[in-house]
């Protein structure tokens, strides 16, 4: 039996290891070198899941970091996973200052931390054995909580807004007014352990850099709210790396504003997308939006930033809050409005009203605010570039609709990317169609 099995095995492994890839830029949910959760929660009521998947029969180490919704880093660890392993994360217990304990093999050679069963287990394959280069300072973890004390009140105080002692009582990301965590996650496919932050040099260098391009990832995600028997979710985003920056014809990357070191080669995000929605709970429903945004700008937020709750839009970094080029609403009649009240150009800080989506990451409300509509249910186009007054760059995004009538369903889907950052479109529907706001 094991001479037919072992050929069997390098057969698949030479198979299965190879890029399952998509066309460049068109976001589709193939393995990919980089996964972006683009939006959780976690509260009293509601938590959110997501799972990070090795499609491939060798072993990847995975770094994972947290961001706040003004796009500020908190913490990023380690994750080692066997080959076609799956490591399933609820963010409540990172909150409690608990990670994933695993281990790569020259850490855990009798695998009792990451073990390796089926047809994995014995190793008759060397390939699909794994150790990874000074995974020995990190790994393995036998004792949760590992974030604890000071880095633990930072990543809980920054996700909440509230003043952050380790900066001097400065904040990290807004406060709506709740103590609810609030944020983004994204999650890299690494060559060695380390916790040197993606902005250094040495992160993206084209040799020996601490992140690779082996598309081999992907994942899901949840938000569950198990006190009202009800949970929403979608695919994380799967972001691929590509051999050459000839292959994306802007330029334009994932990770572009970090990059100092060398292109870190991620195909870009949307930057216009359509999305349905049901505006009326009386009568089918609403829909949430998840919405992540890249700032365009590098602003780490090193010694926080004045403190400001979701309706002070004159605190946080320097580009917050982020405005909007054109978000259009229309019902199964044709008719349409536009909304935001954005006349294309750059609008004064602490106009609130003005900004539909200001956050690195949000989750907003239709016929809530600047989303109220005169209509029920229709679709809506979103063009999230920046106004070309404020940057002459495309400004990448992501959009994820949850669509829920109470006590009958709630479900999550990716909205219709139209546009995205690997083109230089920025089509306007109001010059085309004059379309009057709402």
């Amino acid at each position: 039996m094991k001479k037919i099995l072992i050929p069997f095995a390098l057969c698949l492994a030479f198979t299965l290891s190879q890029p399952l890839a998509a066309a460049v830029c068109d976001l589709e949910p193939v393995p990919a070198a980089t996964l972006l959760l683009p939006y959780f929660e976690v509260g009293d009521e509601v938590t959110t899941l997501f799972s990070i998947n090795n499609a491939s029969p060798e072993p990847t180490l995975v770094l994972v970091t947290l961001w706040t919704d003004w796009g500020v880093p908190t913490v990023w660890f380690h994750v080692y996973l066997t080959g076609f392993d799956v490591a399933r994360i609820n963010l409540a217990d990172i909150f409690e200052g608990n990670i994933p304990i695993t281990a790569d093999e020259q850490n855990d050679p009798d695998d009792t931390v990451s073990p390796s069963g089926g047809p994995f287990l014995g190793r008759t394959v060397p390939e699909w054995e794994g150790s990874f280069p000074d995974c020995d300072k990190f790994f393995p973890f036998f004792e949760n909580p590992v974030i604890a004390g000071t880095a633990l009140e930072r990543m809980v105080e920054g996700h909440t807004g509230q003043p952050v002692a380790a900066v001097g009582g400065q904040c990290l990301g807004a406060d709506h007014g709740d103590r609810v965590v609030r944020g983004f996650v994204t999650v890299d496919s690494v060559n060695r352990c380390s916790l040197t932050f993606m902005d250094a040099p040495e992160f993206f260098a084209a040799e020996g850099g601490i992140a690779n391009g082996r598309n081999v990832l992907w994942g899901d995600f949840f938000l569950v709210d198990a006190d009202h028997r009800y949970a929403e979710g979608s695919n994380l985003v799967h972001i691929e790396a590509v051999e050459s920056l000839d292959e994306i014809p802007t330029g334009a990357t994932f990770y572009g504003r970090f990059a100092t070191g060398g292109a870190d080669l991620r195909e870009p995000l949307g930057t216009v997308w359509a999305s349905p929605y049901l505006a009326n709970d009386s009568v089918n429903g609403h829909t949430d939006l998840l919405v992540w945004r890249d700032p365009t700008v590098r602003d780490l937020l090193p010694d926080g930033a004045e403190c400001g709750d979701s309706g002070t839009l004159n605190a946080g970094p320097s580009w917050f809050p982020l405005n909007e080029t054109e978000v259009v609403a229309f019902n199964e009649s044709e008719d349409a409005v536009a909304l935001c009240r954005n006349l294309g150009g750059v609008i004064p800080v602490g106009e609130a009203e003005t900004y539909c989506f200001p956050y690195a990451s949000g989750r907003y409300r239709w016929n809530d605010g600047l989303l109220a509509t005169p209509f029920s249910f229709g679709w809506a186009w979103l063009n999230l570039n920046l106004p070309e007054a404020a940057a002459g760059v495309a400004s990448q995004s992501h959009v994820t609709s949850l669509h829920r009538a109470p006590g009958f369903f709630s479900v999550g889907v990716p909205a219709l990317r139209l546009e995205g950052a690997c083109g230089d479109a920025n089509p306007s529907l109001r010059d085309e169609w004059s379309i009057p706001y709402f």
